[in-house]
């Protein structure tokens, strides 16, 4: 996907500014306590094996708001040109079915919520971390991410289609939009623009999981941990506020 991005980057680079996006207005249904819950592998197997095969939350989620995100960051970096918004969203459009793709022949389930939400989370903190897990470690990372997200099942219920389809919309795009915008801009040698997307890619890690990307970690293997001590002194902060 990343000729797409070269291509737009004449497009883009001259205009492209720090885009304000964020995850502020996805609906709360993030279970903190799951974050630090423990899964072994042999639990998460039989799990899969259990679901045909397949890597799911169980969480569905439709297609009614694709693209929606996509346009939102395509019109954001289109410095007001109209063709170059239609371009760039074509070219999201493009990587995500990409992505889309390589998921499914990895075994992981499309419009699923659990699959969005370890995408979204494994890649925003790979972005804000400066950290690039390996393709095997990424995808043990993610079948336990996906079954960490089980745990939304009760909070996802209350929601109804639109929010759902909206939110899957958001968590599917932007990582996979920041991703290719940062290697592409590190290719061209554009600093500022990776430095700026990688904050946001930050800060985007800290409303979806109510928790700064600093307190994860994953092992070379994809093992998932969270600085428990820096976690409650966290808190703690966060309660005094």
């Amino acid at each position: 996907m990343h000729y797409l991005y070269c291509l737009l980057l004449l497009l883009v680079c001259s205009t492209v500014a720090h885009a304000e996006i964020s995850a502020k207005h996805l609906p709360n249904i993030v279970d903190l306590d799951s974050l630090v819950d423990t899964l072994d592998e042999s639990t998460i197997n039989e799990s899969i094996k259990a679901r045909g095969g397949i890597i799911t939350a169980n969480l569905p989620a439709g297609e009614s708001a694709r693209g929606n995100a996509a346009a939102e960051i395509a019109r954001h970096l289109s410095g007001g040109s109209a063709k170059t918004q239609s371009q760039l969203k074509d070219a999201f459009s493009q990587s995500r079915k990409e992505v889309e793709s390589y998921l499914q022949q990895q075994q992981f389930a499309i419009g699923d919520m659990g699959v969005a939400y370890a995408l979204s989370f494994i890649t925003l903190w790979e972005l804000a971390s400066h950290k690039e897990l390996s393709e095997q470690a990424s995808l043990a990372a993610g079948k336990y991410m996906v079954h960490i997200f089980d745990d939304l099942g009760s909070a996802y219920a209350e929601l109804d289609s639109a929010q759902k389809d909206s939110a899957y919309d958001f968590l599917m795009d932007t990582p996979i939009i920041f991703t290719g915008l940062v290697q592409a801009f590190e290719k061209e040698g554009k600093r500022q623009q990776v430095q700026q997307l990688r904050q946001q890619s930050a800060q985007l890690f800290k409303e979806l999981t109510k928790i700064p990307h600093t307190f994860i970690s994953f092992s070379n293997t994809g093992e998932f941990s969270v600085s428990q001590d820096g976690l409650r002194h966290y808190q703690k902060q966060q309660r005094r506020q």
